[in-house]
């Protein structure tokens, strides 16, 4: 993974820092400003999230490297996977952060939204906000459904992967290695279905951002 709840940590740069700040920015600000500073943030948390399958390759490719196709010393082949899980790792983390900050602070960012319903006299314009609140709201429920689904995956990956490292850290011999092979294996193929959920959780983050953006992306040529 080139970057789901705790130990997702699901699932670099999976979110950054930016993230974290993901709609505390509107409570200092109001309406479509607030709404375009929260559509940066998240764009920005679905451009780390997609990189993060590259990252998962790069670990499980430095892991392999190591396994199957050992050099005479197998020190800087361990060191680069130990580096390349580290990353991960903490991508992960970044990730679970962001998570929390979004169910956070939507719940300010809605009843924002709420309160400003309840101003609109104007029945019909009332009722076309309230449809496009939910909308909205849905979006932001399937963005904590993606983060579920990617956690079931991710946890006993990342577990895994950890457990792997543990090994070969007292166990780092030709010998360590064959035996280890088959559980490389089987580490190698779930990552299949990690990278599947962590799509779907930057194309919902995506979906999100240009929700809530006043600014019409460039058209790809």
């Amino acid at each position: 993974m080139n970057h789901i709840c705790k130990s997702l940590p699901i699932l670099t740069g999976l979110a950054t820092a930016a993230l974290s700040v993901l709609l505390s920015a509107g409570c200092a600000t109001s309406g479509h400003e607030k709404a375009n500073q929260t559509a940066v943030h998240i764009q920005t948390a679905a451009n780390n999230i997609a990189g993060l399958p590259a990252e998962i390759d790069a670990t499980l490719t430095s892991l392999s490297n190591l396994v199957y196709h050992p050099q005479a010393d197998l020190r800087p082949q361990y060191k680069e996977f130990v580096f390349n899980l580290a990353v991960v790792e903490d991508a992960g983390k970044e990730i679970v952060d962001a998570r929390l900050e979004l169910g956070q602070q939507g719940k300010a960012y809605f009843a924002e939204w709420d309160a400003q319903l309840a101003l609109i006299k104007n029945e019909a314009i009332k009722a076309r906000s309230q449809s496009r609140k939910n909308e909205v709201a849905l979006q932001l429920q399937a963005i904590k459904k993606s983060y579920a689904e990617a956690e079931v995956v991710y946890r006993p990956f990342l577990s895994g992967l950890k457990d792997v490292q543990k090994y070969l850290s007292v166990d780092l011999t030709p010998g360590g290695l064959a035996a280890i092979q088959d559980t490389v294996a089987k580490t190698v193929a779930a990552a299949g279905p990690l990278n599947t959920s962590l799509v779907q959780l930057a194309d919902d983050f995506k979906a999100m951002g240009l929700a809530l953006s006043s600014v019409t992306p460039a058209k790809a040529k």
